[in-house]
């Protein structure tokens, strides 16, 4: 990754400070993150990308190269714009950067770390709202955003382009709570300075699976796939590596952005990454769950 300067570095220390505003946070004056970084990840990033190691297991990228595809991208960055970090991109071909909204997670040590990236072409946040909420049961709960602050950790990383920037939120939620709500989603929403309608959205949509907190990732053909959050080491013994267990799923309700799927086929498939599948992934056939659908979020 491209070493920052020490006046960067200095100024990485410093976020906008967050005013709560409608629900989410109107970015304005200076903060201090120092106080912020109560959690650190504790993980290390071999490649100074942004992403800690665990976190690109999970995410099938490289450990040791920052560009995993060497399209002169970082890893963060393809994330957190919504590219392919495994297939190269021609930067010519790519459309004008904008602003755009990313998550994912990770489990270190019985903790759900809830990971939001926001890119910002011109990394100038003043004036720019975000909200985030959970979906519980099928309803979406707005949240207050100082509940995310909590023990969270605050970066900001230098993007491609001159003045761009990543910022990435960190959040520690016990593992139990995830495990025990079985089914869960968290959003994000963000809007720039002026804007009187959601912009960008993005979600994390979690499931409980034989004690693993599991991200439910669509695939193509309206089908989806299990992908533990967990590293390797970490997971039950029973689960088969270089598997996911991947499903065929049919939409039996919607309800504004929550869109209720039902598990119609399930096995466990070969894959060339990282990954595993429970042993029981065809037992979830009849199962139902619920995604939070972040287009349906955009205007609101």
């Amino acid at each position: 990754m491209r070493e920052p300067s020490s006046e960067l570095k200095n100024q990485w220390m410093i976020l906008p400070a967050l005013a709560l505003a409608a629900g989410g946070y109107l970015f304005g004056a200076s903060l201090e993150v120092e106080a912020m970084e109560a959690a650190p990840t504790n993980s290390q990033d071999m490649d100074e990308d942004g992403l800690v190691d665990i976190q690109e297991k999970i995410l099938f990228t490289s450990l040791s190269d920052p560009d995993s595809d060497g399209d002169g991208f970082d890893d963060l960055e393809e994330f957190s714009r919504g590219m392919d970090p495994m297939v190269a991109d021609d930067p010519q071909s790519l459309p004008p950067a904008s602003a755009s909204l990313a998550m994912t997670g990770r489990v270190q040590d019985h903790v759900f770390k809830a990971v939001t990236a926001l890119y910002v072409p011109d990394g100038d946040l003043n004036g720019d709202s975000i909200t985030f909420g959970i979906q519980i049961q099928g309803q979406l709960i707005p949240m207050n955003p100082m509940l995310l602050f909590v023990g969270a950790k605050i970066t900001a990383v230098p993007g491609k382009a001159p003045s761009s920037m990543i910022y990435l939120l960190e959040t520690p939620v016990p593992e139990s709570i995830v495990l025990a709500l079985g089914n869960v989603g968290l959003y994000a929403t963000y809007a720039d300075a002026g804007a009187t309608v959601v912009q960008k959205a993005a979600s994390l949509n979690l499931v409980a699976v034989n004690g693993v907190v599991a991200q439910i990732v669509p695939t193509a053909g309206g089908g989806g796939s299990y992908r533990p959050l967990t590293d390797g080491p970490d997971l039950p013994a029973t689960w088969t590596p270089a598997q996911l267990c991947v499903q065929t799923l049919e939409t039996v309700g919607v309800i504004g952005p929550v869109i209720q799927q039902e598990v119609t086929d399930a096995s466990c498939q070969t894959v060339s990454t990282d990954s595993y599948c429970p042993p029981d992934c065809v037992n979830l056939i009849g199962s139902t769950h619920d995604v939070v659908d972040p287009i349906g979020l955009i205007g609101g």
